[in-house]
């Protein structure tokens, strides 16, 4: 009995009789095929079980955070000039939406949200690891690279839920303070927790860059590999061509 593919393509009755068997010698090619999937794999396909392979491991720290920010903006709401200015930059955190963009990258990083083909440019677990294994082969011949590096390069955010805790202690504490003392808040109170949130929001941000500009080098450097790669092993039409149309440059190397 089969796991059930080919019944969820719904083969239409009528077609019965206008099937042929394959030959022998196709069925045993079919046969000694070796397997494209897992057992588990198929059994997905055939009941149409195919998402929530993926979970965004920072994904509960960006909403504490989040949350976070929006109460510490309410509790400074209508206050002193102390609580005015913890609650600008609370309010301005949460305006420019960098921790909803960070929660956004590290969804498309570990496959929550799949690739978008509109925009290749994005970070996305699966182009990251497309890339990636590519450009390994390239890196080891030409520098010997013999680790993952390549490709881990591209996911350093998935990686920062130690930090965003202690980001998560931090802010707590002060939404705390703000709590308990609310207009007889120091100037110097006030001027940590302006800080602690600056802090957290930078380090975000500077997560998300850096995770942006390194799969952006990674798509720049497999460009130039396309654009050069044609010269690897030139048949002798091409070199006949290359003595035509080839610059000098080009002669020189090869």
């Amino acid at each position: 009995m089969g796991i059930g593919i080919f019944d969820r393509l719904g083969f239409p009755a009528s077609m019965a009789n206008n099937t042929i068997a394959f030959s022998e010698s196709t069925q045993n090619s079919l046969a000694n095929l070796p397997p494209i999937l897992l057992t588990w794999q198929m059994e997905d396909i055939a009941n149409s079980n195919v998402s929530n392979y993926y979970v965004n491991p920072v994904s509960a720290n960006a909403n504490t955070l989040i949350s976070l920010i929006t109460d510490i903006e309410n509790l400074a709401a209508n206050g002193d000039s102390n609580l005015a200015t913890i609650y600008a930059n609370a309010n301005s955190i949460l305006v420019s939406g960098s921790i909803i963009s960070f929660r956004q990258h590290t969804d498309r990083l570990s496959g929550v949200t799949p690739l978008d083909v509109n925009n290749v440019e994005a970070p996305t677990f699966e182009n990251c690891i497309g890339v990636g294994k590519a450009l390994t082969y390239i890196v080891y011949q030409s520098d010997g690279i013999s680790n993952n590096a390549v490709m881990m390069g591209n996911f350093g955010s998935l990686y920062t839920g130690n930090t965003l805790d202690s980001y998560i202690i931090t802010l707590t504490n002060d939404k705390a303070l703000i709590n308990a003392y609310g207009n007889t808040l120091t100037s110097n109170d006030a001027s940590n927790i302006v800080s602690d949130m600056l802090s957290m929001n930078t380090f975000i941000n500077t997560s998300v860059t850096t995770d942006v500009n390194y799969y952006a080098n990674t798509r720049s450097v497999m460009n130039d590999y396309n654009s050069v790669k044609g010269f690897t092993r030139p048949g002798d039409t091409e070199k006949e061509l290359y003595n035509l149309i080839g610059s000098e440059k080009l002669k020189e190397r090869l």
